[in-house]
């Protein structure tokens, strides 16, 4: 076994060092079990070369003459693989000791998103790509991470060893994933791909003493060397010249070059992989590699270039060289003093080809543009080894691209730019903020609203390489002019304040250049037509491309040592702590900038943090962040403070094909130490970054954007804070709601549609807002050409409705709420030990039980958990209480608020662990065993029909029907509003003088988000008949939104209900109704 993969290995190694005629790495591999004339393998110089024909999409195996045998130490297997046509994943089959075939996923170097590139630049992409299976070893030995009791299921789940490569799977797409697929052939289930080679991993990237990530390309590398393909430099077939050069930092000094002779052979992979350029591994840090290629002649066919993040490196120092050619000043970063003028230098070492002076008689046209890519500066002369330009137009406080292109008799022979700046004039420092400006409850409390986001980046500032769709495209003056337009018009579509996104990488493109100028200009337009402005200072860990392209601050590592990129374009993600206290002191700044501005009435800063990476789409596993060296300095810091000696943070227990731990709570030291760091590191961001804003603006409010905060950020909100999420509209985002709404906290919204694409969207928002506050504070996002794009055609009425509903809206919510009866206790350390051990607000024990609760039994209940102080227990006829995980400060207070007579129901298990006494079991049923106030009941596992599923379907099960409304009726809880009929959900408010409102909304069949498009198939009314508890009399009904209708009188039956029936209800409808007492 051991001399058989010692000739595989060899075999990588040869390929690597390009040595083809020795690889055999799928030697006499064939499809197994089809006989399809259109599938077909061929061995070419040690290639796979597969043609597949599957017009059903059916899935195919690769499978090897014999099984090979994989080291005992394999963590994971790596492929290289060319897509020549078509698309498909995939999977790796692994057998185990025990015979059992594991399919195994990988996630790969590829596009996918239709929005992700747009298809001139996957053009420009190699076919060549990587993967990288889902871990094929434990993350830690089972005795330090498994609790006894679950240690002999834990290792029914353990894939014994030793490991045999079986076969690949290859699973045909059944549609299009990136802008560069063709639609008719995948919908053929036809495809062809190239196989090149594959190796066994033996440690993660923590662990390697090279780690590196080439962004632009998705590509990793651990202890090897990342490569660059032919296909990489340019599109067009034939021989090229190329120039590869590596820069420490943007526009940073040269520290390594290659000049060679290559070609491009696009059907040819083999030749393209072979004629691979190797680049080097420098120290720490991130660099930028331009690429220049020549046709033979010397004509420059073009420039690219690529990100590369070295993480590891055994290289310790990097020597500079001289640039083959470069713009060059005297100033640090090319920023000059402000109101100054720029003076720069064009020097140009040698030619294309080789390291001789270049040729005299030749021209260099030099082009200055400005942030909106408009010429401010044009000449053409003969190029001189002193060649400089002066420009003396620069603004203070911005940036330019200059551009020199050298032609010799008409031909392009080299091109470069550089970006430079001119420094801002001082700000004033004493402003104050004006009286008129509100604070946060004068803002959003009682206030029902909705705010206008544009969604598009603000703007541009040159940046060298591509970014997809959607990050930054360039800004011309007909954006700017959109986007004026877009405001302009939101007075007229009822809105009064309007908000809009920009970064730190927007704002400052170079060091101490603040780019405010255009910020002020929308300002004042928004002032001019009547509006107020949210200022969205998006943190650079709201979407990547967003850091700014100077900065030094290193992308995050997962768990596993994968550099943590974007789900779809493979951007990477900066770390919160390396750019925390950058992004303070830019906070900061702004903060200055704007504080005496009447019309800026609050800021928003979103996404402080990216949550754990998901296993959907093309990620196969649960990625956990953040595990870079900056973070782990952090973690030393926070341990030493404790007394502690540093360590490493732990790393997620989980188990091959098991992701989602089945093997009960991990109580290891290491483990919660590491969640409290977590746990505490979102509190401190949190902490930090609203000081810097309220160090210079203590009124206006500050939304936060809650993706990956914690509960026990709360408390900081009461200096003016607001969370807002990304998620609704939808119940099950709503127990954040209802801890703050018991806190006295207002709370806003945004969908996770953010785009209103139909009246059930708007509907469904201002519905669920309702179920425990009295304001509804909504952000939807869109731009000036949504309103031409087939998808969101709907826009234009949505938006009228909008506007028409808003005073029903304001009616509804001006009616008192009825609190409810019930508390659902949950509990957010469960989630932490137990599964899933994700660090997000929306993990969470009590999470179903609060959701099927309302859903499913029409039963409104408040929540809390472990950090709500503030919670007035009093209040309630019943507490539920859910997590098997509770710290034990919590269960002596459930035992002593049970001691006072609480009715309490426990659900499951609760309460069965300790994170404080790992030995110890049941101390919540053992501390209120015998108390008669004390019931309890299983959770949720009653099967909902699809059809009736709650929003997003992330409850599918209900409580047994009898047990709980036995356990309701026990706790003397009443529904005051419910239907006769499942997939609704209802509320009621109560009126001056006798008078009551009702609310009905139908949701969407099988769970679906508001907002999503119906088919066909699916769509239909519905009838339901509505129950309200009233005191006893007559009572007209009115129905008064969408349409306004008259449902006649009605008395109250022996029960204490007023009945009445709806004929029809849309799917996403809501039905507002009064109830008027008739004396």
């Amino acid at each position: 076994m051991k001399n058989l993969f010692k000739t595989i290995r060899l075999s990588l190694l040869a390929l690597l060092s390009f040595n083809f005629s020795q690889a055999e790495n799928f030697n006499q591999w064939t499809f197994h079990g089809s006989s399809k004339k259109g599938n077909v393998v061929r061995e070419t110089r040690g290639f796979l070369d597969v043609s597949y024909d599957s017009p059903r999409q059916n899935t195919l195996i690769l499978r090897p003459p014999a099984a090979i045998p994989l080291p005992n130490d394999t963590s994971r297997l790596r492929l290289w693989f060319a897509v020549m046509e078509g698309d498909s994943d995939l999977i790796f089959l692994i057998s185990d000791a025990a015979g059992r075939e594991h399919r195994v996923k990988m996630e790969t170097s590829r596009y996918f998103g239709s929005w992700s590139h747009p298809r001139s630049v996957l053009e420009t992409f190699s076919c060549w790509y990587q993967g990288d299976s889902d871990m094929l070893a434990p993350t830690a030995p089972l005795e330090e991470r498994v609790m006894p009791e679950y240690m002999d299921a834990a290792k029914t789940l353990v894939w014994p060893r030793p490991y045999v490569l079986s076969g690949i799977l290859l699973s045909p797409a059944k549609k299009t994933r990136n802008a560069l697929a063709d639609e008719q052939t995948i919908k053929s289930g036809r495809g062809r791909l190239c196989l090149g080679l594959w190796d066994a991993i033996s440690f993660n990237g923590h662990d390697a003493k090279n780690n590196w990530f080439l962004e632009e390309r998705g590509r990793w590398g651990w202890d090897t060397q990342p490569l660059v393909f032919p296909d990489d430099l340019s599109t067009t077939e034939g021989e090229k010249h190329y120039s590869l050069e590596l820069r420490q930092g943007f526009q940073g000094p040269v520290i390594w070059r290659e000049k060679g002779v290559l070609s491009v052979t696009k059907k040819d992979a083999p030749a393209l992989f072979k004629n691979a350029i190797k680049l080097p591994v420098p120290a720490r840090g991130r660099y930028f590699l331009e690429a220049r290629v020549w046709t033979p002649d010397g004509l420059l066919e073009g420039t690219r270039w690529m990100q590369l993040y070295v993480h590891h490196s055994e290289t310790k120092r990097n020597d500079r060289i001289p640039a083959s050619i470069e713009w060059t000043s005297k100033y640090d970063s090319h920023v000059f003093p402000s109101g100054g003028t720029a003076v720069l230098s064009l020097k140009q070492f040698s030619d294309a080809n080789s390291e001789k002076p270049l040729l005299s008689g030749v021209r260099c046209q030099v082009t200055i543009k400005d942030w909106q890519e408009q010429i401010v500066f044009s000449e053409s002369r003969e190029f001189t080894p002193d060649f400089t330009v002066t420009f003396n137009k620069g603004k203070p406080g911005h940036c330019y691209v200059i551009e020199g292109r050298l032609f010799d008799k008409n031909r392009l022979i080299n091109q470069t730019k550089l970006m430079f700046g001119f420094r801002n004039n001082e700000e004033k420092t004493d402003v104050s903020i004006p009286e008129t400006v509100p604070d946060r409850d004068a803002l959003m409390k009682g206030r029902v609203m909705a705010i206008a986001e544009h969604w598009g980046e603000f703007f541009q500032h040159y940046g060298p390489t591509t970014p997809p769709l959607g990050y930054g495209l360039p800004v011309t003056p007909e954006r700017v002019s959109e986007f004026d337009e877009w405001l302009k018009s939101l007075p007229e579509l009822g809105f009064d304040t309007a908000a809009f996104y920009f970064n730190p990488g927007m704002i400052e493109p170079l060091p101490g250049v603040l780019f405010l100028d255009e910020l002020d200009r929308r300002i004042a337009l928004a002032e001019k037509s009547g509006l107020k402005v949210v200022l969205t200072p998006t943190s650079p860990n709201s979407n990547p491309y967003r850091e700014p392209i100077w900065s030094d601050v290193m992308p995050i590592l997962d768990q596993y040592g994968y550099t943590l990129a974007d789900t779809q374009a493979k951007l990477t993600w900066p770390g919160m702590w390396s750019m925390l206290p950058r992004y303070a002191v830019f906070l900061k700044s702004l903060a200055a900038h704007f504080a005496g501005n009447p019309t800026v009435v609050a800021w928003n800063l979103e996404k402080l943090a990216p949550r754990d990476r998901e296993a959907y789409e093309n990620k196969t596993e649960l990625r956990v962040a953040d595990y870079s060296q900056e973070t782990q300095d952090a973690y030393a810091r926070w341990r030493m403070a404790r007394g502690l000696r540093p360590e490493p943070l732990a790393r997620r227990f989980s188990l091959p094909g098991n992701d989602t731990p089945r093997t009960g709570p991990d109580f290891s030291e290491a483990w919660k130490r590491t969640m409290e760091f977590r746990a505490t590191s979102g509190y401190e961001w949190v902490k930090q970054l609203m000081e810097a804003v309220r160090s210079v603006d203590p009124k206006r409010a500050i939304l936060i954007y809650q993706m990956a905060t914690m509960a026990n950020v709360m408390p900081l909100l009461d200096d003016g804070g607001v969370l807002l999420p990304e998620g609704g509209p939808n119940y099950n985002e709503l127990y954040v709601s209802s801890m703050l709404a018991q806190r006295g906290t207002p709370y806003a919204h945004e969908p996770s549609v953010f785009v209103p694409r139909m009246p059930s969207h708007i509907d469904s928002c201002y519905f669920y807002s309702s179920c425990f506050s009295q304001e509804a504070v909504w952000k939807f996002r869109w731009h000036q050409q949504a309103f031409n794009l087939a998808r969101f055609s709907p826009l234009t009425p949505t938006l009228e409705f909008l506007k028409n509903s808003l005073p029903r809206y304001r009616e509804w919510y001006a009616a008192k709420i009825m609190e409810p009866e019930v508390l659902v206790f949950g509990c957010q350390v469960d989630t932490l030990f137990d599964a899933p051990r994700r660090l997000a607000l929306v993990n969470l024990a009590g999470f179903k039980e609060f959701v099927s609760l309302y859903q499913y039994h029409q039963v409104p209940a408040h929540f809390a958990n472990e950090y709500e102080d503030w919670v007035d227990f009093s209040k309630f006829k019943l507490v539920i209480v859910a997590g098997g995980v509770l710290p034990e400060r919590t269960i002596e207070k459930l035992t002593a608020l049970a001691k006072t007579g609480k009715k309490m129901l426990i659900v499951g298990n609760a309460g069965r662990f300790a994170p404080e006494r790992p030995n110890e079991r049941d101390m919540l049923s053992r501390a209120l065993r015998g108390m008669r106030n004390v019931r309890h009941i299983a959770p949720p596992a009653v099967p909902v029909p699809k059809k009736f599923w709650a929003t997003h379907g992330h409850a599918k099960a209900a409580f047994d029907r009898e047990k709980i409304e036995a356990a309701l009726a026990w706790g003397g809880v009443r529904r005051n509003i419910f239907t006769a009929e499942p997939g609704f959900d209802v509320l009621l408010r109560e009126g001056d003088a006798g008078h009551y409102y009702a609310a009905v909304l139908r949701r969407l069949e099988d769970g679906r988000v508001p907002g999503s498009v119906l088919p066909e198939d699916i769509r239909g009314t519905l009838g339901c008949t509505v129950s309200l508890r009233l005191p006893a009399g007559r009572y007209h009904i009115e129905r008064f939104h969408r349409t306004s209708a008259s449902l006649g009188n009605s008395d109250t039956d022996t029960k204490g209900l007023l009945n009445f029936h709806i004929n029809s209800v849309e799917q996403g409808e809501l039905l507002l109704f009064r109830i008027t007492p008739i004396q």
